[in-house]
């Protein structure tokens, strides 16, 4: 939220990764430039990177659930030629 896409979205290796990142971060509560550090410059996976901040949580079930809402999105974007 607020944030300007292109700067948000650099780094990522993947749409989806971009994605799975932003749905996680919305669903966990843990910024996203905190897990867009830890991800992309730290090369950490999705789930280590919620762990470092919520250890408390399903970390790996997040991660699911973040993915399969970035594949959601990804898939809707191709299909509507964005």
């Amino acid at each position: 939220s607020g944030a300007k896409m292109d700067v948000a979205s650099e780094g990522f290796e993947s749409a989806e990764q971009f994605a799975t990142v932003a749905h996680a971060s919305r669903n966990t509560d843990v910024p996203f430039m905190l897990l867009k550090h830890r991800v992309v410059d730290q090369g950490k996976s999705v789930e280590a990177a919620i762990k470092e901040s919520k250890p408390e949580l399903n970390a790996s079930g997040a991660v699911s659930l973040a993915r399969a809402q970035a594949r959601e999105d990804v898939s809707v974007a191709s299909t509507s030629g964005n």
